[in-house]
């Protein structure tokens, strides 16, 4: 839709109104959200899918006998080009820190009745409070080094919850995305209560001694070249 609306515009500049004006800031908001969180949340899962299938195939799936070892390979750099994950995660942070994100959920509710699908619901809305509680964390450090830290995280928690939104819309069309739903939220609330935990802890232990660590390193890498 961006695209099409800058397209018309670039082509037909008479054309251009407020109201396509307003569109298009509208979807270029939400493009630079989700396109960075979308690549990053589908090409790890396609990275994990492929290593448990090998798993599950045992020995013979690393051998050229089935197509799950060329997955294997043809995967891998999807997490890589184009941008890393973890580059995707500092382009997406800032649609999250910004409000973006919550604006999408909101919208969300105010279109949705989940009244049927109540519990479920509930859940989500579970996820939203600990993100909500996360951001609100990492906005009042105002520490550009920690928010980066924690970018991949706070990323990841966005995904989740938005994937709850839309699992509990997709609930509400038959019992089988209800149950699928549901199977996802449950290991969904334990990994996004994690996160905000781990977050609000201030442990910045890794950072604190990451330079110490390096040195240490660097020592070792000196002393085995002499």
């Amino acid at each position: 839709i961006k695209e099409g609306i800058e397209e018309e515009i670039e082509k037909y500049p008479d054309r251009k109104t407020e109201a396509l004006t307003e569109e298009l800031r509208y979807c270029t908001k939400y493009a630079s959200l989700l396109t960075p969180m979308i690549k990053g949340y589908a090409s790890e899962m396609a990275n994990r899918v492929c290593y448990d299938a090998i798993q599950i195939h045992g020995g013979v799936g690393f051998t050229c006998e089935f197509d799950v070892e060329r997955y294997y390979r043809d995967v891998r750099i999807t997490s890589i080009y184009e941008g890393t994950t973890q580059l995707q995660a500092l382009a997406a942070i800032g649609g999250v820190i910004t409000g973006v994100a919550f604006e999408m959920l909101d919208e969300y509710e105010k279109e949705n009745d989940f009244a049927e699908v109540s519990e479920l619901f509930t859940l989500a809305s579970q996820l939203r409070a600990c993100l909500e509680k996360a951001v609100k964390h990492v906005k009042e450090k105002n520490d550009s080094f920690y928010q980066e830290y924690h970018a991949g995280r706070i990323v990841d928690m966005t995904t989740e919850t938005i994937m709850s939104y839309l699992l509990c819309i997709d609930a509400m069309k038959d019992d089988r995305k209800k149950k699928v739903a549901q199977l996802f939220m449950a290991k969904a609330e334990l990994r996004v209560k994690s996160s905000m935990e781990f977050i609000l802890s201030n442990d910045c232990s890794v950072i604190d001694h990451h330079k110490d660590v390096i040195g240490i390193e660097e020592s070792v890498q000196i002393d085995k070249a002499e």
